[in-house]
């Protein structure tokens, strides 16, 4: 998160401020990059941008 804030990242330096709104943890690092992969789908940036609508409409 810190690298985020400090805009250590090339993805996320353009859209300050940010605000942590939700993550993800797994224990094996090849289960949370088959998630990022599927998120990075058509199908997968729906449900989560769905998903997220959800909960700030609540």
């Amino acid at each position: 998160m810190e690298e985020h804030i400090t805009c250590k990242v090339e993805s996320t330096k353009n859209y300050r401020p940010i605000a942590l709104i939700g993550y993800e943890a797994y224990q094996l690092k090849s289960d949370a990059q088959r998630r990022e992969k599927f998120l990075k789908t058509t199908e997968g940036r729906r449900l989560l941008k769905q998903q997220y609508r959800d909960i700030l409409n609540k």
